[in-house]
């Protein structure tokens, strides 16, 4: 904390016309999908210039933890243009698991708590807090404390591992229906494996999110 104070006083007084508030302001807008953030100046140059102002004719960069602040350098009417450079740390809402996840779990929104945590170096997408995760199923092991990202979950199919349906076996005109649980995850029109409450596996057909038809 002490050294972003220094650096923000040292580049006070470097950067003419430009003063810490309309940093802020401008970091604000676009950082704004951020819950907050903190930065440093790695640009320690004196511009010599009579006055320094972003330039908002060009984009902001974000490059991992650091930042690219387009500015203008102004000298007798003239402009030029040059970058300030920041480090930067990003703080979001995110999930974070509550628990150790196996992989092929269904998920639910009970499995994870809502923390602020630095997401600077975080790779891969964030799942948004507001997400129905009982949808979805862990594509991987997620453990306990790990921030929940889109690569680790999958939407579930039609039909999901340990889901109860019923079966139709029809053959010859002889047709019955039992139950099963489904011993994979599978989409309609997909083939798959279905236990009897006996413990007979049978070869099934996805037909519909609650029913399959007995192929083998």
């Amino acid at each position: 904390m002490i050294l972003t104070i220094i650096n923000i006083l040292f580049n006070i007084v470097l950067l003419n016309g430009l003063n810490e508030q309309d940093m802020k302001n401008y970091l604000d807008k676009n950082l704004s999908d951020y819950h907050s953030y903190e930065y440093t100046y790695l640009s320690k140059k004196e511009f010599a210039a009579e006055e320094v102002e972003i330039d908002f004719s060009r984009n902001f960069e974000l490059k991992g933890n650091y930042g690219y602040v387009p500015i203008l350098l102004k000298n007798n009417k003239i402009a030029t243009k040059s970058t300030i450079t920041l480090k930067l740390k990003l703080y979001d809402e995110v999930l974070v698991a509550n628990r150790k996840i196996k992989k092929g779990e269904i998920l639910r929104n009970s499995d994870f708590t809502i923390q602020i945590e630095e997401v600077t170096s975080k790779k891969g997408k964030l799942c948004g807090i507001q997400m129905n995760l009982s949808n979805f199923y862990s594509s991987m092991n997620i453990l306990k404390g790990s921030i929940l990202l889109e690569e680790m979950i999958k939407e579930k199919e039609d039909i999901f591992i340990g889901k109860k349906v019923d079966a139709i076996f029809n053959k010859n005109s002889f047709l019955i229906t039992f139950p099963v649980t489904a011993r994979n995850n599978a989409n309609i029109g997909e083939t798959i494996r279905v236990k009897r409450n006996d413990g007979i596996v049978f070869k099934a057909k996805v037909i519909s999110k609650n029913e399959v038809e007995i192929v083998e």
